[in-house]
């Protein structure tokens, strides 16, 4: 099983634009990483974010691309916990993506991989789609791409 995390485009600030939706530089840098995806053959069965308006449009791009439907998910928000996520994915079988925020990205990246949310493995920046594959004893980081 496959989990794609992406971390959402580049958002306008809140003083600019309430809601913080995505830049133009956060639209292209979305729709690029969804680019990718498609070819790629990646195909994303269902597309979880936060429910913040930049990563519901940044799932949304990278549905276009990679079909799957988009959902809002609770526990996706920038400093939730990520031990609830964690155990969640462990219950699922079909690939699926995430699409959220900093530092939540880079903590559940961290817990399972290494076990430890403090740990960081890989460096996210607006746009970036980690795939991690789960194993017999967890989970390792099978590539990533920058837009």
């Amino acid at each position: 099983m496959y989990v794609y995390l992406m971390q959402h485009g580049e958002a306008l600030s809140e003083e600019n634009a309430p809601g913080r939706p995505l830049s133009l530089t956060g639209i292209e840098q979305a729709k690029a990483t969804a680019l990718f995806a498609y070819r790629a053959e990646i195909r994303i069965p269902t597309i979880y974010h936060s429910g913040k308006l930049r990563a519901r449009r940044s799932a949304e791009l990278l549905s276009d691309e990679v079909g799957g439907e988009v959902v809002a998910r609770e526990g996706l928000e920038p400093k939730d916990d990520v031990a609830a996520v964690a155990d969640w994915l462990q219950g699922q079988e079909e690939d699926l993506a995430l699409v959220g925020h900093l530092p939540f990205l880079d903590r559940l990246v961290g817990l399972l991989v290494t076990g430890d949310p403090a740990r960081s493995v890989v460096s996210f920046r607006n746009g970036v789609l980690v795939r991690l594959l789960r194993v017999e004893d967890g989970w390792r980081v099978d590539w990533m791409a920058r837009p």
